[in-house]
């Protein structure tokens, strides 16, 4: 299914320009003619051989993305174990040096103690954070390489990252002599190569290289999220699988995982337009209202150098910060949306803390409360491909509600149920209750879609239609101030919970309940 989508637009993908041609060159005849005159044509087995390539891109962004995938979901439970079990091994070796066994190991009772699991909670909660950050910080410099220098150097920067990651984690917990704080270099080195955003980013960016046409690429996108849907349902279960036979097992698994993608990479030409390529007239007029024209640059200077891409991305988020404010006073509609957005993505952030939550509430392993992960990924699938259409079909075709009305109908329902997931959580205190609540919570997952689209017809009529690249640029930037707000909120209401202990664990679900409600 990847190859038929870009099979026709192989041959489309443009080619460098001519050289331009300089007053000293001009002055010579021979030079001017030699410069004006056309590559010579490729032979029939360069065009062959070039037209398979980019056949074959499709098919190599599907396995990437499968192999990306499977390396960072699979680590989700045993990271958390990682490092449970080398706090607690310090916490021990320190109060209590006859609780270690055999290979610095500690039972797994005496590891759910308030202490460990609080300083547990305050690394897991730090490494999301910096790495939500450096990954927010290294994505206009990435962005740059990728457009000057070509996607496959991003990616191949991204791999290393992520590898030298993994392995800087291995490292730290195996120690006794390093201290565990050391990890949080492993979330700084994406300042290097970013993480998942800007692999996939790059991914859909060599996808929309090498496919012109517009049904075709959407195509491809719709495959290419199916394929990161399917992967991420398997992922957490074969992490929870593996880590009971070796607890370092899934990361190696993720290591032969991006290695391969390394591998993979070879064959992927270089699909990037050319810098220096000069856009159509036409192209600039109709692109002209989603740019700033202050931010306009000269044909044949783009991204001229590091210098001028970073300028140009100063006054990008300068005005993207400006045009979030804009949209917050262009109407009541427009404010009340992002400021959802925002309320949202910050109360999600509590979700973070679920399998540690599980773990300390009823006495599971970390890897048997692993597999929660695989069923919220099944319910998002359930949710994406039945629930969310059937439920938009019958308002509109059986209940004659017009799109807007169901589009607020399906919003107002999944907060309600998003909040009453959240709550039964919080108040769980058997595990057959947890689990419902959770299936409840995930069924709200569709919230961001349906506020998407509230958000853009609400701009539209405040605005114009020609701002929808502003309009998700700003409600993107939302999302992410409410994480990197959430992210250490909720990881302190973890903390404050484990310490006080009872019904106190369910704190940050509590507090994600009553920020999303309705009301």
């Amino acid at each position: 299914m990847f190859l038929s989508a870009c099979a026709d637009d192989a041959a489309t993908v443009p080619l460098p320009p001519p050289p331009h041609r300089s007053s000293s060159v001009s002055s010579a005849g021979s030079l001017a003619d030699s410069s004006d005159r056309p590559p010579p044509p490729l032979a029939p087995a360069q065009l062959r051989q070039q037209s398979l390539r980019f056949r074959l891109v499709p098919w190599v962004c599907g396995t990437l993305i499968a192999l990306l995938n499977l390396g960072s979901h699979i680590v989700a439970a045993p990271l958390v174990q990682l490092i449970e079990r080398s706090v607690c091994r310090d916490y021990y070796a320190t109060h209590k040096p006859g609780a270690v066994g055999p290979g610095d190991d500690v039972g797994d009772p005496l590891c759910k103690t308030s202490k460990v699991q609080a300083r547990v909670a305050y690394l897991v909660g730090m490494i999301s954070t910096f790495s939500l950050v450096s990954e927010v910080v290294s994505t206009l410099p990435l962005g740059y390489l990728s457009d000057k220098y070509g996607r496959k150097l991003v990616l191949y920067l991204n791999l290393s990252v992520a590898i030298t990651g993994y392995v800087w984690i291995l490292l730290v917990v195996s120690s006794s002599k390093l201290p565990i704080e050391a990890i949080f270099v492993a979330p700084f080195l994406r300042l290097l190569g970013g993480g998942a955003i800007v692999a996939t980013t790059n991914l859909f960016a060599i996808l929309a290289d090498t496919t012109g046409d517009e049904t075709h690429r959407t195509k491809q996108f719709g495959y290419f999220q199916s394929v990161s849907q399917v992967i991420q349902l398997l992922s957490p279960a074969i992490g929870s699988i593996t880590m009971t036979k070796n607890l370092s097992l899934p990361f190696w698994i993720a290591l032969v995982a991006f290695s391969l993608s390394l591998l993979t990479l070879a064959v992927f030409p270089d699909t990037r337009i050319t810098v220096d390529q000069e856009p159509s007239s036409s192209c600039s007029e109709e692109t002209e209202p989603l740019l700033h024209r202050a931010d306009r640059r000269p044909p044949g200077k783009m991204h001229s150098s590091f210098k001028d891409h970073m300028t140009h991305a100063y006054r990008r988020t300068r005005n993207e910060l400006r045009d979030v404010k804009l949209l917050f006073s262009s109407s009541k509609n427009v404010s009340l949306c992002l400021a959802i957005f925002l309320v949202t993505s910050l109360a999600g952030s509590a979700y973070g803390t679920i399998i540690q939550y599980i773990s300390l509430r009823y006495g599971w392993t970390l890897a048997e409360a692993g597999y929660i992960y695989t069923i919220k990924a099944a319910c998002n699938i359930i949710l994406y491909t039945a629930v969310i259409p059937l439920s938009l079909d019958f308002l509109v075709k059986k209940r004659a509600y017009s799109r807007p009305f169901a589009n607020i109908w399906t919003t107002k329902a999944s907060l309600v149920v998003h909040c009453v997931g959240m709550l039964g959580v919080a108040v769980s205190i058997k595990i057959w209750v947890l689990i419902p609540s959770l299936v409840i919570y995930t069924l709200g997952s569709g919230l961001g879609l349906f506020m998407l689209s509230l958000l853009t017809s609400a701009a539209f009529e405040a605005i114009d239609t020609s701002h929808t690249a502003r309009i998700y640029s700003a409600s993107g930037l939302v999302e992410a101030i409410g994480s990197l707000v959430g992210i250490p909120l909720f990881t302190a209401l973890w903390t404050a919970g484990i310490n006080a202990g009872g019904l106190a664990l369910g704190l940050p679900f509590f507090v994600s309940s009553v920020s999303s409600d309705p009301d």
